[in-house]
């Protein structure tokens, strides 16, 4: 606020004179009663003639002090102070220019200080993520967020809202979204992320009220996608193409359906622990925080923009890689530690993904194990059903609908698998060829199991030391457990890649955990 605006304020005497005004405090107020005979009047009525003259006094030094600051804005430069401006202006351009990989940085220090993650890789994710809002038109295909987590309370809400203070232009956050304010706002300001919570809600109804919420969703992660909708104009119904394409993240309870939870990346949010300190978020302050970061993301990311492809790890399937393509672009483009972290948390979050496979994939790899387990190329169809059971914590254990001949022949069917009548111990029987399930496997599984193999334990976002399903579990001395030299990562990736603080104290510890948890070096002991 300048000097005449707190004088317009706090007296009510306008500031429109010549640099050479009369200064005396009588004369301002008979200029002021001039331009606002009642006002002035009413402002003076109920103060002392003591008030009068100092408020007359202190608006004229304010006046003055005005006259002197607009004297000096329109005074032109002298050589030296514009060559001084100049330096400035170009170090203010170089700080704001920040290098891409310290900036992704203060994101990530930014997050830490409000939410606490499930796992590490996740935090680095919604950390691309956010620059990849800024970076969109290098994209052909945007990753949609999948924040969920099994109970409330659980900081689902609390990372939401820091997402609207660091990704580009967000409108809010949207609770039960229907489809048409779903496209509408994306017409309003096309390729604008979204932040859509509540969709579980959505989800769960099992009515076709929600369906199209689900389709546009789906269509939404590539650039071009359009939604037809019939709109009347001017009396006249015509066919008008909305589009739905823009970075998308989705909240809620529970798990997404499968359709949309391939097009995302997960990031399960648990509930805090006591021994986990966070601050308290105040939006102002935390908005405050936030302005520059932003600023300085977006500038980063205007000097040095992500490539438009890059290099995805082949253990990512198609979509999955299509998915964090965009993100390790900006990996890559930022490097430093970002490319090796970047592909880690890609590699370990997809992993994750496996418990979420449907049921007909859940079957298909659980033959696969059973096939190899007993090493034969033929089992009776009630032989393959007891062993499926074996497992207490399978599908196949369900009392309420147990796993019978025809609910395993129509889990099947769909992949052209059929059982047959097979001889077997002398017998006559029906049953399954290991042949018949060899195509596919291949066609929709990972890496062929090594026989005699136990099943591969499933991973729980609670447990402190993270399970990868989809890799040899039974390699190494952990027991299971994920050992950074068994990871599928580039060789040419230290520890200092996918650990930016290796050898050193965990920096943030002191603002999001009182126990830092240290990590491993490839090849090394903790």
């Amino acid at each position: 606020m300048t000097a005449r605006d707190k004088m317009r304020e706090s007296t009510g005497i306008p500031i429109a004179v010549s640099a050479d005004a009369d200064e005396d405090p009588h004369a301002l107020r008979r200029e002021a009663e001039a331009n606002d005979p009642i006002g002035t009047t009413m402002r003076f009525a109920n103060l002392s003639p003591e008030k009068q003259d100092e408020m007359l006094a202190s608006a004229a030094e304010t006046r003055r002090r005005a006259a002197e600051q607009e004297r000096e804005a329109t005074r032109p430069l002298t050589p030296d102070e514009a060559a001084m401006l100049a330096s400035i202006d170009d170090a203010g351009e170089a700080r704001r220019a920040a290098n891409l990989a310290d900036v992704l940085t203060a994101v990530e220090a930014f997050l830490r200080r409000f939410v606490v993650f499930g796992r590490p890789e996740a935090i680095v994710a919604v950390v691309l993520w956010i620059a990849h809002t800024y970076a969109l038109e290098y994209a052909s295909a945007t990753p949609y967020l999948s924040i969920m987590s099994p109970e409330k309370g659980s900081g689902k809400t609390r990372l939401m809202e820091c997402l609207r203070l660091l990704a580009r232009g967000l409108p809010g956050i949207f609770i039960i979204p229907t489809a048409s304010t779903i496209y509408r706002m994306l017409e309003a300001d096309p390729e604008t992320p979204l932040l859509l919570d509540e969709l579980d809600a959505v989800f769960r109804d099992r009515s076709d009220k929600y369906e199209e919420v689900r389709a546009i969703i789906n269509a939404g992660h590539r650039r071009g996608a359009t939604v037809p909708r019939t709109v009347s104009i001017k009396n006249r119904h015509e066919v008008q193409f909305f589009p739905v394409f823009g970075p998308k993240a989705l909240s809620g309870i529970g798990k997404l359906p499968d359709t949309v939870a391939d097009r995302s990346i997960p990031i399960h949010m648990v509930k805090r622990k006591r021994s986990e300190t966070i601050e308290k978020f105040r939006e102002a302050r935390a908005g405050r925080a936030a302005e520059p970061i932003v600023e300085a993301l977006s500038a980063a990311l205007e000097a040095a923009p992500p490539a438009r492809e890059c290099d995805v790890p082949d253990e990512l399937p198609d979509r999955a890689a299509d998915v964090w393509e965009p993100l390790l672009a900006i990996a890559d483009a930022a490097a430093g530690g970002w490319p090796g972290r970047a592909r880690r948390a890609a590699l370990i979050l997809h992993a994750d993904r496996a418990d979420d496979d449907s049921l007909g994939l859940r079957l298909l790899a659980d033959t696969r194990l059973v096939f190899d387990r007993l090493e034969v190329d033929r089992l009776a169809t009630a032989t393959l059903i007891e062993a499926l059971k074996t497992d207490e914590e399978s599908p196949w254990v369900n009392e309420h609908h147990p796993l019978t001949p025809e609910r395993l022949a129509r889990y099947l069917r769909p992949f052209a698998i059929r059982s047959k009548q097979l001889k077997i111990g002398g017998s006559n029987v029906r049953g399954f060829l290991r042949e018949s399930f060899v195509d596919s496997w291949d066609r929709y599984l990972a890496e062929p199991a090594t026989p005699l193999q136990d099943p591969l334990p499933r991973y729980s976002p609670h447990a402190p030391g993270s399970e990868v399903a989809g890799y040899n579990a039974g390699s190494g001395s952990g027991g299971g457990k994920v050992d950074p030299d068994e990871l599928p990562i580039e060789e040419d990736y230290p520890a200092s890649a996918w650990n930016p603080h290796a050898g050193e104290e965990d920096p943030h510890a002191a603002t999001w955990s009182t126990a830092p948890v240290p990590v491993s070096p490839p090849g090394g002991a903790a």
